[in-house]
This record gives C-alpha cells, structure tokens and sequence, in this order.
C-alpha cells in the first residue's frame, strides 16, 4: 500500500525545491529518484519522521541537485517549436489545404488543414500511424527463434516507457514516441522486446540473447538512457 503527498523543502538544501513524497507499508529505508520529467520522488516507509526525511535530503544534497540539473538540462535542448521524426529536427510549416495533410518535404514538416484546428492532436494522429508502419517494418528484421511468435503489436501513448512483452499473449506494446528517435535506438527497443518473448526478465542470459540479434545494443542503450527520457514528454508548441 502506498499514498503520496507533495511537499516542499524551504529550509536546507538552500534552494528551495518541490518533491513528492510516497508512503511506502513495504520499505524499510527512505528512497531518492529523479523521474524523466525533473521531479523529485521520495519514498519512504510509513510513519518515518519529517525531520529523518528532511535529514536524508540534506546529506544527498549534491546528488540532488546534479540529477534535476541534468534531467531539467536535458528537456531544454528539445526545441518545442520543432517537429521531430528518426531522430531529426523539423520546422513546421502550416498551410491552408482542401484536405488535413501533414508530408516531410524539403527538409520541414508541412501541416495541410482547411480550417482552425488544433495541430498537436493531428500531429500525434500522424505519429502514430507512422509508428504503426515503421514498427512493422522494424519487428520484421528480426528473426524470432524458438516457439516464441508475436501474434499482435500494439502502439501505446506512453510517458514512462518505450516497450512492453507479454509472451503468453504473444504481444508486443510500443511508445509511439519512438518514431521520434534516430532508427537504431527504434531497432534497439524492438530487439529488447523481442529478447523478452524468450527470457523474462534481466538475467545474463538475456543480455546474451539480445547480442546475438544486436552486437552493439550496449551503445544504443546508452543513447537512450542518456538522451531518450525528454522525448517522453515532448509536445509541439507552436
């Protein structure tokens, strides 16, 4: 059983900060994450007193700080008034057309509408359905060994992960973000999935397993780990 509150620090670390605080009947010690969007999430176990909270957050001051500067950092490099496609940057330009058309052409992202509408819900429309192509095309790379078979794929609107398994359903959940990140990193959480059909989990043997399908998946984990999580929460602003 958990519940959460949000609270605020004013005291010490001296920058004041937000951070939400969730009771937890299951731990036993007090828990620190930075989440994707550059919040701050405490966990600690029920009936912990404010002042052992307060206490922890003082000591890991400096973890703090580095890990908001570095989340909050990295969501201001994507750019909102751009359109983003495999990874690549795209102005967008609006045009009065007979028809809602949205096409890449000449290096920018033309948005075709014959009337006010508002454009981010017929952007994500269009994302998704490229997702659903691009996806398709991306799982048919792979072979697939063993018993294991994808039945169905399914693209999902997600703000905390890119992939989901379920082999017992052979079915295969994606973020529909990924058609905004460059194709190897696309590749790489499709292999990730795939791995999952025949191995749950994280053991060595999965690891093992994805090498055969991408040698180099270590670098495109990275990539993802490092740069992937602001794109999790990208909107077009125009």
């Amino acid at each position: 059983m958990t519940a959460s509150e949000k609270l605020s620090i004013t005291g010490r670390p001296p920058e004041p900060f937000d951070f939400t605080l969730k009771w937890s009947t299951r731990r036993k010690t007090i828990g620190l994450q930075v989440t994707a969007a550059g919040n701050l999430v405490v966990a600690a176990p029920v009936g912990t007193p404010r002042l052992t909270i307060q206490k922890a957050l003082e000591t890991h001051q400096a973890w703090i700080t580095r890990k908001l500067t570095e989340r909050r950092g990295a969501l201001g490099r994507i750019e909102s008034g751009q359109a983003y496609y495999l990874g690549k940057p795209y102005p967008v330009r609006l045009l009065r057309r007979p028809q809602k058309s949205i096409r890449l052409v000449e290096n920018e992202l033309r948005i075709g509408f014959s009337q006010e509408v508002e454009v981010w819900p017929l952007l994500k429309s269009w994302y998704g359905q490229e997702a659903v192509r691009l996806l398709t095309e991306r799982l048919g790379l792979f072979p697939i060994s063993g018993k294991s078979q994808v039945d169905r794929m399914e693209v999902r609107d997600w703000r905390q992960r890119w992939g989901e398994c379920r082999p017992r359903e052979g079915l295969l959940r994606f973020n529909w973000r990924l058609v905004l990140l460059p194709i190897p990193i696309v590749d790489y959480v499709v292999a990730h999935e795939l791995t999952h059909l025949s191995v749950p989990g994280h053991p060595p043997r999965f690891w093992h397993r994805l090498a055969k399908l991408l040698p180099d998946w270590a670098g495109r984990r990275r990539w993802l780990n490092q740069y992937g999580s602001p794109f999790l929460f990208w909107e077009l602003k125009l």
